[in-house]
């Protein structure tokens, strides 16, 4: 794996096309506000808070399994209900957009590279990416809804692919999570690591302004994508 640094040679940058987003943990810092949303869902049927274990699961899970590790299972189907009626209007607060990404993604943007969102969330992508000021800014963006068969399937990079018609070769999953990890190497395409070392990652990032820098210093003639 190579660590991101103004020094390194850039060849792992040659032939991008199309960058791919997970969104909690890599757009987003969403640990505090999954911690109290899961914590209401539990609040809600008089159980205590989560635990240290439960936190970390929560946090790369879909809401179904999420919900299915943290409750028994006699009451899936009434949380499953509660979820269906919750403002999520209300963790959105908690939700810190990462330091950095909002100019890099701009730059991507007019740099021509085509950019997509591939993630475990079900209902509030658009809350999200409103919320962050990011809106239009990805397609497609692929949620637990768009696929049979969420990640570390690599269904949703297949169709992310498909639709931009781009090579497996040229595009970029940035994830955090072993099943992002998954999802890319199932597919065939490169994958980033954002903060997190002990993923088996063609490129560690712990810092976009560093990478953005890096990036203009590759493409500082040609633009990238098509």
């Amino acid at each position: 794996m190579i660590y991101l640094n103004d020094l390194m040679k850039t060849d792992v940058f040659d032939n991008i096309g199309c960058i791919v987003f997970d969104c909690d943990g890599v757009l987003i810092d969403s640990i505090e506000a999954n911690t109290v949303y899961y914590n209401l869902v539990k609040e809600y049927f008089d159980l205590p808070p989560m635990d240290e274990a439960e936190t970390k699961y929560v946090h790369s899970a879909t809401m179904a399994d999420a919900v299915r590790h943290i409750l028994p299972e006699k009451l899936w189907d009434r949380a499953f209900e509660y979820q269906q009626s919750f403002d999520y209007s209300r963790v959105m607060p908690h939700i810190k957009r990462m330091e950095g990404v909002f100019e890099l993604i701009w730059w991507l943007r007019a740099a021509g590279c085509l950019l997509a969102i591939n993630t475990s969330r079900k209902d509030t992508m658009d809350m999200v990416l409103d919320f962050i000021d990011l809106e239009d800014t990805f397609f497609p963006v692929i949620t637990v809804n768009e696929v049979r068969k969420p990640k570390p399937h690599p269904e949703g990079m297949y169709q992310i692919l498909s639709k931009l018609n781009v090579r497996p070769e040229e595009t970029v999953f940035i994830g955090d999570s072993l099943v992002d990890q998954q999802a890319a190497r199932n597919a065939g395409t490169r994958f980033w690591s954002y903060g997190n070392e002990s993923l088996d990652a063609d490129l560690f990032i712990d810092d976009y302004w560093t990478l953005k820098r890096v990036l203009m210093r590759t493409y500082e003639g040609p633009v990238m994508g098509y």
